[in-house]
């Protein structure tokens, strides 16, 4: 096989998209989810520190976003691996939401 056509095989196969491009925004991806998620740690960790309430939706909203992401990249990729990730970050989810539904109706 010549070289323009793994080329042509491989445009193919990516449906025209571009490898590099792909790559710039799945690593992209992986760092705005990791800034962020360390962000709202941060904001839960100044908020508990200074009000003394700890600010479970913003917890539940990051697993929630990480729970979803997995499930996605499970789906497309068909990897076990992905799917147990992101049944552990519904879980956690699950139980961030939970302790702010209680202390909702528990208020101190």
């Amino acid at each position: 096989m010549e070289k323009e056509e793994i080329l042509a095989k491989a445009q193919k196969e990516n449906k025209g998209a571009d490898i590099a491009d792909l790559e710039a925004q799945r690593k992209g991806t992986n760092i705005a989810y990791t800034v962020g998620g360390l962000t709202f740690i941060a904001i839960i960790i100044v908020d508990l520190i200074v009000t003394k309430v700890a600010h479970f939706e913003i917890l539940g909203g990051l697993f929630v976003m990480l729970a979803v992401a997995f499930f996605v990249k499970s789906y497309y990729s068909k990897k076990r691996h992905e799917l147990i990730v992101g049944i552990l970050y519904a879980l956690c989810a699950i139980a961030a939401i939970a302790s702010w539904i209680v202390r909702l109706v528990n208020p101190f």
